[in-house]
């Protein structure tokens, strides 16, 4: 019975969020039920994606920052296409800052409903290993260089993270903060390459895709040796703990 007052208390006190939760799922799903397969194909050239958005004039802006919302929300949506296009549209300063936007906007819906609906949910659209492996980085003691980390290299899946982010230990300021910051440099190099694209400037399209080479290569090299050291610093923490009894 106690619990059952305490769960009436809760539901009572948080009713507004889980009342956006359900909102913000159930048009999810519809979305995902009629137009993801759609979607995932009108969406796989920057080019497409420039005529649908420049289709809403006036309104453009406001639509792009909507379509990187639904491709963090949805990340079957291949974001780096819609990153490029922000450059190809609104040139390389504008197409970031826009970009920037939409996504911390959609890491932090993503994040909401893992909260909110929790781990049971988040099992349900993601993998057991990938929660298992991502949430063990995420709950260590280095948790917020880790969560940095994860979103600074090349690689992870971003979008999938944040929703395993919201069933860990981080405060949804501090994966804000440290996500957005981390974003940054994959998402100005996007948006600059697409706005080379549109000025058909080959020079700087090709020392942009050596740069990102390099980047790739060297995360690949390291890779292994980052993962571990996010994952052991909690095992440490606890030999260091037994030290010190």
């Amino acid at each position: 019975m106690d619990e059952i007052k305490k769960f009436k208390e809760h539901l009572k006190n948080h009713w507004g969020k889980y009342l956006l939760a359900v909102i913000v799922v159930v048009a999810c799903i519809y979305i995902l039920k009629d137009y993801i397969g759609p979607l995932v194909i009108k969406f796989s050239d920057f080019e497409t994606v420039r005529n649908f958005i420049n289709k809403y004039e006036n309104h453009s802006v406001l639509v792009f920052i909507i379509l990187q919302i639904l491709q963090v929300v949805i990340f079957a949506i291949p974001g780096e296409v819609i990153q490029i296009s922000g450059g190809y549209l609104f040139g390389y300063l504008w197409g970031f800052v826009y970009s920037l936007i939409g996504i911390t906007l959609g890491s932090a819906i993503c994040f909401f409903i893992a909260r909110t609906l929790g781990k049971k949910f988040v099992g349900k659209i993601i993998s057991k290993e990938k929660i298992l492996y991502y949430e063990e980085k995420l709950n260590s003691n280095r948790y917020r260089i880790g969560l940095f980390i994860l979103y600074l290299i090349p690689g992870v899946p971003k979008d999938l993270l944040a929703y395993v982010a919201g069933i860990s230990k981080i405060s949804l300021s501090d994966f804000l903060m440290l996500s957005t910051i981390a974003r940054i440099p994959a998402l100005f190099l996007s948006s600059y390459f697409g706005s080379k694209v549109i000025e058909r400037d080959m020079k700087s399209l090709i020392i942009v895709g050596i740069i990102v080479v390099i980047i790739l290569v060297m995360t690949f090299i390291k890779k292994d040796k980052i993962m571990s050291y996010i994952s052991e610093h909690k095992k440490h923490s606890k030999e260091d703990g037994k030290e010190k009894k």
